[in-house]
């Protein structure tokens, strides 16, 4: 992996933590209370972060995989084609 395809997935992974992150903070909710919730309370919430973390598919675009053979393991990857959202 080059180093522009490796900033690119260390700003990604970034990003999608602290969305994450963020939203849970925001929507007040723990570890007990995810845990203790509905399945349909969890989807709901799930559901509710999938436009800002979709939002940040763009940033995959640039990343490449090389092993060490010369070998393209990853390239252009598109998060959102890899999920059924």
């Amino acid at each position: 992996m080059n180093q522009t395809s490796w900033n690119a997935l260390t700003k990604y992974l970034a990003e999608v933590t602290l969305t994450i992150i963020y939203y849970f903070v925001r929507k007040n909710l723990d570890r007990t209370t995810y845990k203790n919730a509905s399945m349909v309370q969890k989807t709901e919430w799930r559901s509710a972060i999938l436009t800002d973390l979709h939002a940040l598919d763009c940033i995959t675009v640039d990343i490449h995989i090389t092993s060490e053979s010369g070998i393209a393991l990853a390239q252009n990857i598109n998060i959102r084609s890899y999920m059924n959202w």
